[in-house]
């Protein structure tokens, strides 16, 4: 009964009792069988606990002493060719198998060594099986690391040489899968209820716990596969519910874009260089507020041009020029274009007193174009903000003094290049 309940559970997940499996080297027997072989030095008749056939060969000529029938010498006596202890030097057992419990990288919160030894312990029903009984013949080496898309155990298990007799590695998807299959891989292949039972024979009546061994391993096989099949379901559960809350919050969002407008707020300020307004290239300072949603902004602007020589015949003056302007502007990444349009003075000034009057304040109207980026700093609100723009200014004014035949036409058609920065309030 223990041997069919092994062997189904054995197929189930799916593991083989105790055999080689390193790949590229398929042999045609367990390594743990060729191991007794090596070790034991018995003959396969030995081997099986049976007394050899007196007709066998010892491999040894008898000793005179022995042919005479004198007794037997020492070494006759201690029995060279004798039957070797049993094979609980290559067989693993409790208390002879040396542990080597490896957390790898990205493991962080998976079962440590002390929670694998009680699982192995609870499931064997018996004391810590690692704790050593004697000289260690092997080393059973279960490593747990991360490997996408999951967790991978690889369970080892080294003779006393060193000679690798079994390897094994799976990938789970939970690290606590990866410690419950590294469990159950230990129980089946180091300390099967098979090889427990093939031990040294217990008192009568029969001991339970091999049966009880069975069961329990049926039992926790049973656990493992209901709580998979749980969780299956609880992860199908949340990426429904997952995606629920995504088409949920899609719509919201763009319930939200009908019915509200995000507008970023931003104010700027630079100096300017005029060309063409006066004879030679004058200054300027501006001062603008906006408020964009999307690829459009709208803006007003303070622009001042401040006052720069301009000279007639002998005599000279000083101009300047003070506008508001409404500037809408659309927007492709760091470029922008813009209409511009507003309205202001032109203001000459003089301490001649032949400057005619009429000529020293001018109501104006200016319409035009413009061009220009914004590159932010990094992550930043801050941003540089560079443009130019040609305005065309009306009605036409002149400058001129009374007593001098010369005058001063103000240029209806200008150009203007700003340079600032802009920062985005919300």
């Amino acid at each position: 009964m223990v041997v069919a309940l092994a062997a189904a559970l054995a197929a189930l997940l799916p593991l083989g009792p105790f055999m080689p499996f390193t790949e590229g080297k398929a042999e045609g027997q367990s390594r743990i069988g060729e191991g007794k072989k090596k070790g034991s030095g018995q003959s396969p008749a030995a081997s099986t606990g049976q007394a050899p056939s007196p007709a066998a060969p010892t491999g040894q000529a008898p000793s005179p002493a022995a042919s005479s029938g004198q007794a037997p010498s020492p070494a006759a006596s201690s029995g060279q060719a004798s039957a070797a202890p049993p094979d609980t030097e290559v067989t693993p057992r409790p208390g002879r198998v040396k542990l080597v419990y490896v957390l790898g990288t990205g493991t962080q919160g998976c079962d440590d060594e002390a929670f694998f030894r009680r699982m192995v312990a609870s499931e064997l029903e018996v004391a810590d099986p690692f704790v050593p009984a004697g000289p260690a013949t092997h080393e059973l080496e279960v490593r747990i690391q991360k490997d996408a898309p999951g967790f991978r155990a690889a369970v080892k298990l080294r003779d006393a040489a060193g000679k690798e007799v079994y390897y094994r590695d799976f990938l789970e998807r939970t690290c606590a899968d990866a410690v419950d299959r590294a469990v159950i891989v230990s129980m089946l292949t180091v300390f099967p209820p098979v090889r427990m039972a093939t031990g040294p024979p217990a008192p009568p009546p029969p001991p339970a716990p091999t049966v009880d061994l069975a069961s329990g391993l049926e039992r926790r096989v049973a656990e493992l596969l209901a709580r998979e099949k749980v969780q299956d379901e609880k992860l199908s559960s949340l990426e429904a519910r997952l995606s629920a809350l995504e088409d949920v919050g899609t719509g919201k969002k763009k319930k939200e874009k009908q019915k509200t407008m995000d507008i970023t707020f931003a104010l700027s300020a630079g100096a300017l260089l005029t060309a063409g307004l006066t004879p030679d290239v004058g200054p300027g300072v501006w001062l603008g507020g906006e408020g964009s949603s999307g690829p459009i902004s709208i803006g007003v602007e303070a622009r001042a041009v401040l006052p720069w020589r301009v000279r007639i015949g002998p005599r000279d003056f000083d101009f300047s020029q003070y506008v508001g302007l409404l500037v809408p502007c659309g927007r492709y990444k760091y470029f922008f274009g813009c209409a511009v349009a507003g309205g202001g003075v032109d203001l000459s000034y003089s301490s001649d007193p032949s400057l005619y009057k009429s000529s020293i304040f001018v109501p104006i109207l200016q319409f035009g174009g413009r061009l220009g980026a914004e590159i932010p700093f990094g992550d930043s609100i801050v941003g540089a903000r560079a443009w130019g723009e040609v305005l065309y200014t009306t009605p036409p004014s002149t400058v001129y003094y009374y007593a001098e035949e010369g005058e001063w036409d103000r240029p209806q058609v200008s150009a203007f290049f700003g340079l600032g920065l802009v920062v985005k309030l919300n």
